[in-house]
């Protein structure tokens, strides 16, 4: 009887995960930081939550770096992040863990929530919606 209450407990405890793999957790690519590119400027940052706005590259609310332009044209991030937020087109060169807002295009490799894009969607797997303004294509 004492196994059969521990083995019970055992199986409420774990975590469930819809049958879904967990995602990667966000990694630098060849052992340096992600790199973020916005109107040919190029700076270095820890993955995590991605926010362009304001003329700031803001990490996880934290400021980064400030940017000349207030309204960026292209923004380019190789590596990895959790989620993304800009006001113009944005090409990731990696993996979003979680949702991408961009006020233009968006062109990715795989995102693990949801996009919405003010212009045209071109992504590898998307696990959540796509809201766009122009064409999709995805997988």
């Amino acid at each position: 009887m004492a196994k059969d209450i521990e083995f019970i407990k055992n199986l409420f405890s774990k975590k469930r995960n819809n049958d879904k793999p967990s995602a990667p957790k966000p990694e630098r690519v060849c052992g340096i930081p992600n790199r973020i590119t916005i109107n040919g400027i190029t700076v270095e940052c820890p993955a995590g939550n991605i926010s362009i706005a304001n003329g700031t590259i803001s990490v996880d609310g934290k400021a980064m770096q400030d940017i000349p332009a207030s309204d960026p044209t292209r923004v380019v991030i190789t590596g990895s992040v959790n989620s993304l937020s800009t006001t113009g087109n944005v090409e990731v060169r990696g993996n979003v863990l979680g949702n991408i807002d961009a006020g233009g295009s968006v062109q990715c490799d795989n995102v693990g929530g949801d996009i919405d894009a003010g212009g045209s969607v071109q992504c590898d797997d998307v696990d959540g919606d796509i809201d766009a303004g122009g064409s999709v294509i995805s997988g």
